[in-house]
């Protein structure tokens, strides 16, 4: 509990407001009982750890797509990635948590943090104050390149953002979430500028 409650202080000092939504579910969620999380079935992550260019901590990794070059992902990406925006939506913090595998590397205007626990998956998952519905799938490089609608959720407070959009690069690997990457709102932006943080009740885009 500690080591989440930690986690989830640095998650939201980044400005946290990006992500949650609608679709299937992949991979389903094991709750934690009274003697312990039970962690869900994981994969590892690629091989090589992707590290923001020294200097700037909150760029996104080299490599990160910002753009889509194609206007649409994978089926199985798609399924995976709205399962886990449905069980965030719905507030199921336990299932959104088990659509990230682990480890997985996860930037939200924060550096990147790898996940490498159920507590560190839940404490990612719960400092997103918003759930999200995906209005806008693209891929490029082996990534989702994907448009939000943020929205309430149960056990969160998305206040001014509701409404409003943001934009991710997430890459799903063998039924599991990866990386997850917060982009720019402005596609144009440039890769070493993160995006702009949002604080619960801002009324700018997150």
């Amino acid at each position: 509990m500690r080591r989440l409650l930690a986690l989830s202080a640095v998650l939201c000092v980044g400005g946290l407001t990006a992500c949650g939504d609608d679709g299937d579910d992949a991979g389903g969620s094991q709750a934690p009982d009274a003697g312990g999380a039970q962690t869900p079935r994981t994969t590892p992550i690629p091989p090589q750890q992707r590290t923001p260019p020294r200097g700037n901590a909150l760029a996104l990794p080299p490599g990160v797509p910002t753009s889509p070059v194609r206007d649409r992902t994978s089926d199985e990406d798609r399924r995976v990635i709205q399962g886990w925006l449905r069980a965030l939506s719905a507030g199921d913090i336990v299932r959104a948590a088990s659509f990230f595998a682990e480890p997985s590397q996860v930037q939200n205007g924060t550096p990147v943090i790898t996940l490498r626990s159920l507590s560190d998956r839940a404490a990612f998952n719960l400092a997103l104050p918003c759930g999200a519905r995906g209005v806008r799938f693209g891929s490029r490089d082996g990534y989702t390149v994907m448009e939000f609608l943020l929205t309430e959720r149960p056990g969160g407070d998305c206040g001014g953002a509701t409404g409003q959009r943001a934009r991710g690069a997430i890459k799903v690997d063998d039924g599991k979430i990866t990386e997850w990457y917060r982009l720019a709102d402005d596609p144009g932006a440039s890769p070493s500028e993160p995006p702009v943080p949002q604080i619960e009740g801002d009324t700018s885009e997150a």
